[in-house]
């Protein structure tokens, strides 16, 4: 197929050769890339003595588009019914492909691309993507990368589904999906944010308490038994949203800033309930209170420099 791009005195032996070169290897292998601009520069000097340079460039762009598509795609043989011959029929196929993204949880957002397959196959591609329930999708994007032409999907709300769709320049045009999701407003977020609520409201009456600014809690008086019991039910509710099943890796990343938080809140309710349940010594209670307030501290300033951070990065992507 590639070969029919040549004229007849440049086909047969090395170009040939370079072109089973660049079938044999994987897309965007070391090898695959190095084999495919051999390729392209034997291309072009069997090209230049029969093309004008407008043309020749635009032909290059063609022929390398098809020699990626011969780089990584599969032949696809699917035996029908021959009552159906010459009907419009639709096959669905899946497979697993690894997913490479921006790791970078305190961002709030990630970013992940992927390539269509076959995008130029059809006068219209859609492109349909659904992220893990406990995220959403910020913005889909589809280009072409012959054309440059692109189109955008920004779902409203905490819409885990995005929908795009795309004209292809050329019969061999190759594309690319560019995905942006962050987590969910519901769920772990919001659950994150009212504990970090509550656990400023405790602190700051316990500061109060500390400096005699205030008189809510009685002094001297012996620890009920079930004080305790009552105080770990917060780092229990707190674990129970750390301790999941396995998750996608999306989930796992974006959701390390949320967690470290619970984490550090539990730590503090935890070593409230050792407080209530005593008795310790006063090394032992001193100790127990600066786990306290190093906890909350920690915790409520990581969470508040998260969402500063989250603003920031929302103010300057509107900049641009």
């Amino acid at each position: 197929m590639l070969a029919s791009f040549f004229p007849d005195d440049a086909k047969g032996g090395d170009l040939e050769q370079l072109i089973l070169d660049v079938v044999d290897y994987a897309d965007g292998s070391a090898d695959g890339e190095e084999a495919l601009g051999r390729l392209l520069d034997g291309a072009r000097q069997a090209l230049e003595p029969n093309a004008a340079e407008a043309t020749l460039d635009q032909a290059l762009d063609v022929f390398e588009s098809l020699a990626r598509t011969l780089m990584d795609h599969f032949v696809l043989l699917v035996e029908v019914d021959a009552r159906i011959l010459g009907m419009r029929s639709i096959v669905k196929i899946s497979y697993e492909q690894e997913l490479v993204f921006r790791r970078r949880p305190w961002e709030h957002t990630t970013v992940f691309t992927f390539p269509v397959p076959d995008f130029g196959s059809a006068r219209s591609h859609h492109v349909e993507v659904t992220v893990p329930a406990a995220l959403s999708i910020r913005e889909l994007s589809l280009r072409d990368k012959a054309t440059h032409d692109h189109v955008l999907d920004r779902p409203e709300g905490n819409a885990a589904l995005g929908h795009v769709s795309l004209s292809p320049g050329h019969r061999f045009s190759q594309a690319t999906v560019r995905v942006e999701a962050c987590p969910a407003q519901s769920g772990i977020t919001g659950f994150t944010t009212v504990a970090n609520i509550a656990v400023f409201l405790l602190t700051a009456l316990l500061v109060l308490e500390k400096i005699g600014a205030t008189h809510l809690l009685a002094r001297g008086l012996p620890l009920q038994s079930s004080a305790a019991s009552v105080v770990l039910f917060a780092p229990a509710l707190l674990l129970s949203w750390l301790a999941r099943t396995a998750e996608h890796d999306l989930v796992r990343v974006l959701f390390k800033p949320l967690r470290f938080s619970l984490g550090l809140f539990a730590l503090f309710f935890l070593t409230l309930g050792v407080l209530a349940a005593g008795p310790l010594t006063m090394e032992g209670r001193a100790v127990a209170w600066a786990l306290v307030w190093i906890a909350s501290g920690i915790g409520i300033l990581g969470f508040l420099g998260y969402r500063l951070n989250v603003r920031r990065l929302r103010l300057k992507r509107r900049g641009e």
